[in-house]
């Protein structure tokens, strides 16, 4: 009888060791069979790949030490693409949202009360932690009557918008599809209402 000190925990899947038990002699075998005949030797390669798959979809759970558990990062469109249904959910809550286009990994700051600030400071509404970014680098703000957002640079290194330097302290005003450019990574504005 198993009391619960010695159940083993069943929360984390293990990978199966008789997976790699049975794989061993599957790979001396594949090896042969490429030495021999390649063209057998890729159909068989192929026949487990399909299989694979068609066992993946029938019992996925086989496949669950193989998942790692990460946060996937939304997927951002290019400016001229039109907006995916998720990201259109999430703006319908803010006021827009700025989709980063050139960096490596694609972000989405949605800006969703007003003043919004962006910079590398903690307190920020939204944090880019890159060493050029200022501690508050821009703040942005909303005019309800004009349904514009504003943004003022508060950086010393700078903020383009449409590749032009904005000057310091300005309120310039975000229009649709704009590029706004901190510290090398380029945003589209993307508005809720479009």
């Amino acid at each position: 009888m198993q009391t619960p000190e010695n159940k083993p925990d069943s929360g984390k899947p293990a990978f199966p060791l008789y997976y790699l038990a049975a794989g061993i002699p599957l790979l001396f075998l594949l090896l042969i069979l490429f030495i021999f005949s390649p063209l057998a030797g890729l159909l068989v390669v192929l026949l487990l790949v399909v299989g694979a798959g068609l066992l993946y979809r029938k019992k996925p759970e086989l496949f669950a030490f193989l998942k790692r558990k990460k946060a996937a990062a939304p997927s951002a469109p290019t400016p001229s693409a039109p907006l995916s249904n998720s990201i259109r959910d999430r703006q319908k809550k803010s006021y827009m949202s700025l989709v980063s286009i050139n960096a490596a990994n694609q972000q989405i700051i949605l800006v969703n009360k007003t003043p919004f600030t962006v910079g590398r400071d903690a307190g920020c509404d939204h944090v880019l932690d890159y060493s050029q970014v200022s501690r508050i680098h821009i703040t942005i703000t909303y005019d309800e009557s004009a349904q514009l957002c504003y943004v003022q640079d508060q950086s010393s290194n700078g903020t383009f918008l449409n590749g032009r330097r904005l000057l310091r302290g300005n309120r310039t005003a975000l229009h649709q599809r704009d590029t706004l450019q901190i510290s090398g990574v380029i945003f589209s504005v993307e508005y809720a209402h479009f």
